[in-house]
């Protein structure tokens, strides 16, 4: 069944004759891919930045260095997960891509974390919240407090992580978020 829905997208890429939308068919079979195998994921991300640097799609080309970073990041190639995300950051900056900008700040803070950079994923994770709360993003304050909270407790600061925890749970159960929940209550 994935085979046959790949070998569809395939074919829908060679019959499109609109070239960005090319490379978001290519983003598209990395998201999903990437679901599935990280390495297919970064196959598509790489096929997404070829074409879209190609057509000179700065949005194509930022979408597919923060998915390639993705994918590094959950492989737990956190430093090529870093070296992406701040691709990504660069371009969504200059094209006031303003959400994007956070989600980078997001993976770029992960990535610190998971290091042992800690003050540096802190500030990252902080960048991401104050973004967040401006633009009343409640799932992404709700993910911004539960890497704080990660955060803290990696550098055994419990109080402050539970306190940062227990904001995160709160937005989670109000949303009926049940990941976020389950993370929260698993950290």
């Amino acid at each position: 069944k994935k085979m046959r829905y790949y070998a569809e997208m395939e074919q829908e890429i060679k019959e499109e004759k609109i070239d960005t939308s090319i490379s978001k068919l290519y983003l598209r079979c990395g998201y999903t891919a990437f679901r599935i195998k990280f390495d297919s994921g970064m196959y598509y991300g790489n096929k997404a930045l070829d074409h879209s640097k190609k057509i000179g799609f700065k949005k194509g080309m930022a979408d597919a260095y923060y998915l390639i970073g993705l994918c590094y990041q959950y492989k737990g190639d956190y430093y090529n997960n870093n070296f992406f995300g701040e691709k990504a950051l660069a371009i969504y900056e200059s094209i006031n891509q303003e959400q994007k900008v956070y989600d980078c700040y997001t993976i770029i803070g992960n990535g610190f974390t998971s290091i042992g950079n800690l003050e540096k994923g802190l500030e990252y994770h902080f960048k991401s919240l104050k973004g967040r709360e401006k633009m009343k993003d409640t799932s992404g304050i709700g993910l911004s407090l539960m890497n704080i909270g990660r955060a803290y407790r990696l550098q055994n600061e419990y109080k402050k992580a539970v306190e940062y925890y227990s904001q995160s749970l709160s937005i989670g159960r109000k949303q009926k978020n049940y990941r976020s929940v389950a993370n929260c209550l698993n950290n």
